[in-house]
């Protein structure tokens, strides 16, 4: 860090003190010399550029923790003979909702006929 600014600092004051007793042929060479510095390091940049290995990237190796299984005891299977449950029926009296009853005559006609609201004795299941 220190090298760099010794340059810049005596560069700078060469130009300084120098800036008229130069001749033109002198400025033209420094001119020329600084040119070519700077153009060495724009081509040189860009050679750089193309000639540069591809980066190795490093990868840490990742850690994997296993646990081991759980031991599983197994109970033995026992089994049975399925249980069957029959259904339950009971005899209860309901209410029935008024409703239209379709009967057939002896003639094989049709009459629709009213049958209004009434309780009726029905086996209904329980369970």
């Amino acid at each position: 860090l220190l090298i760099p600014f010794l340059g810049t600092a005596a560069g700078a004051a060469c130009v300084f003190f120098l800036k008229k007793d130069l001749k033109a042929s002198v400025r033209k060479a420094l001119s020329g010399f600084a040119a070519g510095v700077i153009g060495g390091a724009i081509v040189g940049g860009f050679l750089y550029d193309a000639i540069k290995p591809e980066p190795r990237y490093y990868y840490p190796q990742r850690t994997v923790y296993v646990q081991p299984a759980p031991v599983v005891v197994q109970q033995p299977v026992v089994v049975q003979q399925p249980v069957v449950v029959q259904p339950v029926y009971e005899t209860r009296t309901v209410w029935v909702e008024g409703r239209y009853v379709d009967q057939i005559q002896a003639n094989g006609t049709v009459l629709r006929v009213w049958q209004p609201g009434h309780y009726e004795t029905q086996q209904v299941q329980v369970n």
